[in-house]
């Protein structure tokens, strides 16, 4: 699995009930980005896998609890690099 540092894709979690997604609420958001990073959304479960080539994760209101597994994948995610931002 490549280490997160030089990962080019922005990854925006809609496996929480989110209260925005990629299409609404974010589209000038990911409009701006796409210019300089991939951008995609996460629908499933979070795991190590999900982070792959991934430099930020996006958590935009989530209305639905993480587990156990989840936060211990977060928390890798964090410790090589990657970078996090929980929107409340």
């Amino acid at each position: 699995q490549k280490k997160v540092r030089g990962g080019t894709k922005v990854l925006i979690d809609e496996s929480k009930k989110e209260q925005f997604n990629v299409l609404s609420g974010f589209r000038g958001l990911v409009k701006k980005l796409r210019s300089e990073w991939t951008v995609e959304a996460n629908t499933d479960e979070i795991s190590d896998g999900t982070f792959i080539n991934c430099r930020l994760f996006i958590v935009p209101a989530p209305r639905a609890k993480f587990n156990k597994e989840e936060i211990d994948a977060l928390r890798k995610f964090l410790t090589d690099g990657g970078a996090l931002m929980i929107m409340m």
